[in-house]
């Protein structure tokens, strides 16, 4: 089946989730996610149903193999990084799939698997999923937000706070629209479906009914749960009515603070720990689906296991597999396992690095760039054990492997920070100007005010000297009078003999 036609076969709400895959930037995954959660957060967003999807993945369409007129589904008949992408998407938000649409769909795809794949393993994931989950009481669905919604969440938990209200604040009868702002709509019909399951254990603490009728009740007797309510969920009070314009109440819910680790995952991240200090690295295991959870879940469990005391030869191994997750695994979580399997390791450095430690930084350079420098390089630039071994190996990999685009993302998160300046930095930044970056306005006039703090420190350091004279003469063609107001002011204050040096240049800019 060609592209075009595939493309017309499915829903038209969930056409864009095909269209996000095909784009040439970021990874399969994370550009499902992006769209999916964009659908959600926008008011202009399609009605998403699963069950549309999976029927349509599972449709039938001809086809000839071996000479013979077959029928396959066209989920099968799609590339093998887009069943890949669509597998590890469906794993990502299992929770919000109904589980007998997801039971359907991987019996559907079953027959036509390929065998020892990545498609193979997240199916499994998905299998064991269910597996897991069967025979459970439905319960209260803990929703995932988008970041766009956490601002309507806060405020009306800010408004509903400090209360004297004497009326139940389910008889409100202001038109509050929920669904259009949250992930998980609950006006889609898989959604009340689960609503009305979850309303069984809930009742009034008089006659077991919530009822329109049960005025004078006080916040915190509202309702009694049977079961065992979630955890950490944030506490809710209900403000007095005449303080309360009902029309302008929006809805968000707190971000959701995981603090608790299940035994039995932390028992798997052993088990991944184990093995990687055994140095079984022939093939990804099935309980890496963990670094498929959150991040700060997977932050807790590293932390527990203590992840960054294994040897430089086991985190190699560990680094090889967390490769194999690159379409995979998400951005934080890459992130989070990278600082630590390389972090501690970086900064404790009291020599060279080894080459096992330098090839291992090189891998994930390339591979997972923004990760490696938000969770190793700019922590260990701004540790106070940051030496001349830690930015030797920080030099090398800025000039062999990262791009301009990855030099300049290090660069805006390093100015980010309150660095104590000394000579390893400076080396540093003068190897993130190499080669032609290309520099916007607003950040070459961060650089300079950041450079014009560390001008204090460095009034007469040479080196300092030499990055200001190659700074004029890179950018000086495109300082506006803002950027050379404040280079005036570097030069005043410098105090090394370049500074005849600095003035030629500056002088050349008027």
């Amino acid at each position: 089946m060609s592209d075009d036609r595939f493309f017309y076969t499915i829903p038209v709400e969930w056409r864009g989730l095909f269209q996000s895959a095909m784009k040439s930037n970021n990874t399969v995954l994370n550009r499902m996610n992006a769209w999916y959660e964009e659908q959600w957060s926008s008011k202009y967003g399609g009605l998403l149903l699963w069950t549309d999807l999976i029927q349509s993945l599972l449709a039938e369409e001809p086809a000839i193999k071996e000479g013979e007129l077959i029928f396959v589904t066209r989920y099968s008949q799609l590339p093998g990084f887009l069943q890949q992408g669509l597998l590890a998407f469906l794993l990502h938000h299992r929770q919000f799939i109904p589980k007998s649409s997801l039971k359907y769909f991987l019996e559907g795809i079953g027959n036509s698997m390929q065998v020892d794949s990545w498609v193979e393993i997240l199916y499994r994931m998905l299998q064991a999923y269910l597996v897991s989950t069967e025979g459970q009481k439905k319960e209260y669905l803990q929703y995932e937000f988008t970041p766009g919604n956490q601002t309507y969440a806060n405020s009306v938990y800010q408004q509903l706070q400090n209360s004297e209200i004497k009326t139940s604040p389910w008889t409100i009868t202001a038109q509050v629209n929920f669904g259009s702002v949250i992930q998980g709509n609950a006006d889609t019909h898989e959604k009340k479906v689960e609503e009305d399951d979850d309303m069984e254990g809930v009742t009034s603490p008089d006659n077991g009914v919530i009822s329109p009728d049960n005025e004078g009740m006080t916040s915190p007797d509202l309702i009694m749960l049977e079961e065992e309510p979630l955890q950490n969920l944030p506490r809710l009070e209900i403000q007095s009515l005449t303080q309360m314009d009902h029309s302008q109440v929006t809805c968000m819910i707190e971000e959701k603070s995981q603090t608790d680790i299940q035994l039995e995952d932390l028992e798997k991240m052993k088990m991944i720990k184990d093995r990687w200090e055994s140095g079984e690295d022939a093939e990804v295991q099935d309980e890496m689906d963990l670094m498929l959870t959150s991040n700060t879940s997977v932050k807790m469990m590293c932390q527990e296991v203590c992840i960054a005391d294994m040897s430089e030869t086991a985190m190699a191994t560990a680094c090889n597999q967390i490769q194999q997750l690159d379409r995979m695994i998400s951005h934080s979580n890459c992130t989070v396992m990278l600082s630590a399997l390389l972090l501690q390791k970086v900064i404790e450095m009291n020599q060279s690095a080894s080459r096992i430690l330098t090839g291992v930084v090189a891998m994930v350079a390339e591979s997972f760039s923004k990760p490696l420098i938000e969770g190793v390089f700019v922590p260990a630039v701004e540790n106070h054990q940051f030496g001349t071994y830690q930015a030797d190996l920080i030099i090398k990999v800025c000039k062999e492997i990262f791009n301009n685009t990855d030099k300049l993302y290090f660069l805006e998160q390093m100015l980010k920070k309150s660095i104590d300046i000394t000579d390893n930095h400076i080396s540093v930044l003068h190897a993130l100007f190499e080669g032609k970056v290309d520099i916007s306005d607003s950040l070459l006039l961060t650089v300079l005010e950041s450079f014009k703090i560390y001008g204090c420190k460095l009034e007469k350091n040479l080196k300092f000297g030499k990055l200001i004279v190659a700074l004029v003469n890179k950018y000086g063609a495109q300082m506006n009078k803002e950027h050379k107001e404040i280079l005036t002011q570097m030069m005043m204050s410098h105090k090394s003999f370049l500074k005849k040096s600095i003035q030629a240049a500056v002088a050349k800019l008027k």
